[in-house]
């Protein structure tokens, strides 16, 4: 799955975490967290890693000490 963004429900997570940031608001919304939060950010890091590989590789190149 491509990454598109985080729904609305990660934003109200962190507005109710932002309210009551506390265990059990942690705990009462972990799944939400791991649908809307976690998922999209593991699509995210997933989409940009043939860019950090290029990055790495250019700055490989350019570390050759002359």
């Amino acid at each position: 799955m491509a990454f598109t963004g985080w729904p609305v429900e990660a934003i109200e997570f962190f507005e109710g975490l932002e309210a009551d940031n506390s265990k059990a608001y942690w705990t009462a919304h972990r799944a939400t967290f791991d649908e809307a939060v976690q998922a999209p950010l593991e699509e995210l890091a997933a989409a940009r890693k043939p860019l950090a590989r290029a990055v790495q590789l250019v700055q490989s190149i350019t570390d050759v000490p002359l």
